[in-house]
């Protein structure tokens, strides 16, 4: 046995040793290389930031406080960025945030019975109110509406005026999401799209239909979910709902994540931040 170890010289081990080599490299571990470079996309993917940061490049910054926007992004997680304050009376931003522009103040239309209430601040919007002799009948209100004369003494009507009911003195542009629906669901969890949808009035018969299609596949339920929301509610509005029923869920973070992306897409440049329009 010793001696055919010794008849083992250095060219015969060169060539196994190549053999090894080769076998290693050969497009036959491709796949091996694709995995690993699939589990660090993930990994990288996994990213979790606590509630009072917001990611950016891998890292995790604090988030700037009302009144303020993102100036410069932070150099190491848990650090503070440079916040810049939004401009009184234009701009506001009403919760902490990791935005790079603050919000433009919206207007109360005369011609639709809204008056000013409270004006902009840096960390809320303008408050509009309903005008004398008006009323809003259908929360939230984006007009109100005029009291006929021979009601107005009417104690009825009277408790449906002054109840205080939410003004949107801002509307967000329609946007067809159609495009954005993929990129929606990837930044939102199975349990936030479920929830959105179900408050959306999609009905548990049709999500248990689209859970069950596509039993296996997380991902795709998600789209398929917010598609069939998308195509019940329509264009109109669609944005608008989305955000604010994420805010109401307390997910601002993720509102203000799909938001930048959305409009940053709709704008050719995936980094610009959301600018809401005035009450057209």
């Amino acid at each position: 046995m010793v001696r055919a170890a010794q008849r083992v010289g250095p060219p015969v081990l060169l060539c196994l040793f190549g053999i090894l080599c080769e076998s290693y490299a050969s497009p036959m571990n491709h796949g091996g290389a694709q995995h690993l470079e699939r589990k660090r996309s993930i990994f990288k993917r996994e990213v979790n930031c606590s509630s009072n940061q917001y990611l950016t490049n891998g890292l995790c910054c604090e988030m700037c406080p009302a009144g303020s926007v993102v100036a410069q992004h932070c150099n190491a997680t848990g650090n503070k960025p440079k916040c810049e304050a939004c401009i009184d009376g234009f701009e506001f931003m009403d919760h902490s945030n990791g935005l790079g522009k603050c919000l433009r103040c919206g207007t109360c239309d005369e011609v639709v019975g809204l008056i000013e209430e409270e004006p902009c601040r840096t960390t809320q919007n303008v408050k509009c109110k309903c005008k004398d002799d008006y009323v809003c009948l259908d929360p939230p209100c984006v007009h109100c509406t005029t009291v006929p004369r021979k009601r107005r003494k009417k104690k009825k009507f009277q408790l449906v005026k002054n109840k205080e009911f939410e003004m949107i003195p801002i509307r967000y542009p329609d946007i067809d999401l159609s495009g954005h629906i993929i990129d929606i669901a990837d930044r939102m969890t199975i349990s936030d799209v479920k929830c959105f949808v179900r408050k959306s009035n999609i009905t548990p018969v049709i999500m248990d239909q689209i859970l069950h299609d596509h039993l296996h596949d997380t991902a795709e339920q998600k789209v398929q979910l917010l598609r069939r929301w998308y195509q019940s509610h329509g264009m109109k509005g669609a944005f608008r709902t989305l955000i604010t029923s994420l805010r109401e869920a307390k997910l601002c973070a993720l509102a203000d994540e799909i938001m930048k992306s959305v409009e940053g897409a709709e704008n050719g440049n995936t980094h610009a931040p959301m600018a809401v329009s005035g009450e057209a």
